[in-house]
């Protein structure tokens, strides 16, 4: 009975009575309500010892509400894998911070410019830059090379190309990757949701300074700009010139430190889609560098679209997505037949072809040209 209930999603949980967990051997994955751990404590009325074989977090609040009852519980753990009892939600904050501040401590050390996302998301950075030699490649190819000059510049931009596809092979993942990896590993939904909670947390206390400094220089700039019109002085002209400089260095930090995990997943598309020979087996090199297979990858992504987390699908400039990780991924939702409603986003500046994506994925007959044609 409570395994059936509890896989309904609009079952009201305060209402479920069951006399006691003698007999209860698991519990369904699913969004643990206070509600439910209060159910649970009712369950244990007769005062007996019970063995619980539920998930860490329900059991941890299982046991906080149980000690001030004053009852004996012994929670059960062996049915499962030691990857998810170990697994701790608080623990994933700290792991998160630390190894992006020692990312960030890395990065601020180098004399190079190498950015942050550079550091951690290698093989992403590969690909966008790739993406961007392959779209210089077929604008010369387009507009056609006669003279010697042109011809030159084709066969260096190839052997650039040819040059940055054996980096990838070669890129290692970072810490956060791995780290990721392992929480994928574990098939736990709840786990991904708080990487993602901590890795907006670490960027919000970073980004939200710069966010306030940003207002604070555009309110100087205009009220700067207003004086030296009414004063044309070439002091005013200097301190001008002094603020813009100022916001285009905070714009560059704010750039700096916008990493999401949208990113950490394009950096496992990416990883998924290079295959590599080692030992005369040909594995991806997700494989070689995670020790996971991308079926699994896969699965968790399908979970997280199912569930209703919001995923971005193109990227970089020139756009560009994974069109093998994502064909995998949709494949497999319309096996199982899922007839869940699906909204598909397109956000970009104005005359950044999201008409023209829009007409080429849905057929629609969006006006097209430069300046705003849409509304």
């Amino acid at each position: 009975r409570v395994l059936t209930c509890l896989s309904k999603p609009n079952i009201d949980v305060r209402y479920l009575k069951v006399p006691d967990l003698r007999n209860l051997r698991s519990i369904r994955r699913g969004k643990v309500t206070r509600e439910l751990t209060s159910v649970m404590v009712e369950m244990l009325n007769c005062g007996k010892e019970q063995k619980l074989p539920l998930m860490p977090s329900v059991r941890e609040m299982v046991v906080k509400q149980d000690a001030l009852l004053g009852r004996r519980v012994t929670l059960a753990t062996n049915h499962l894998s030691p990857k998810k009892s170990d697994l701790r939600l608080e623990s994933i904050g700290e792991k998160v911070k630390a190894i992006l501040d020692q990312a960030k401590q890395e990065v601020c050390a180098r004399s190079t410019s190498k950015t942050l996302f550079e550091t951690l998301f290698k093989a992403s950075s590969i690909d966008s830059r790739l993406a961007e030699l392959e779209k210089r490649g077929e604008r010369l190819a387009r507009h056609g090379v006669l003279d010697d000059n042109g011809k030159e510049e084709m066969r260096s931009l190839e052997v650039e190309i040819e040059q940055t596809r054996k980096a990838k092979e070669h890129c290692h993942t970072s810490d956060l990757v791995k780290y990721f990896v392992d929480l994928v590993a574990t098939e736990d939904i709840a786990a991904i949701h708080e990487f993602d909670r901590q890795l907006s947390r670490w960027k919000s206390s970073l980004c939200s300074p710069l966010l306030r400094k940003r207002t604070e220089l555009h309110s100087k700039l205009e009220e700067t700009i207003r004086l030296r019109d009414e004063g044309k002085t070439a002091e005013r002209e200097a301190e001008v010139a002094k603020i813009q400089g100022d916001i285009k260095r905070n714009a560059e930090e704010l750039e700096h430190f916008d990493i999401s995990i949208d990113d950490v997943w394009s950096e496992l598309m990416s990883l998924s889609s290079k295959n590599i020979e080692v030992s005369g087996i040909q594995i991806t090199l997700l494989e070689k560098e995670c020790k996971v297979k991308p079926t699994v990858v896969y699965g968790v992504f399908q979970q997280c679209v199912l569930s209703g987390h919001p995923m971005q699908l193109l990227r970089g400039h020139p756009l560009y997505m994974a069109s093998d990780f994502l064909s995998a991924v949709l494949g497999r939702i319309q096996e199982q037949g899922s007839r869940k409603l699906f909204v598909v986003s397109v956000i970009g500046m104005q005359s950044s072809a999201k008409s023209s994506l829009l007409n080429y994925l849905f057929g629609c007959k969006f006006a097209t040209r430069t300046g705003g044609c849409t509304k």
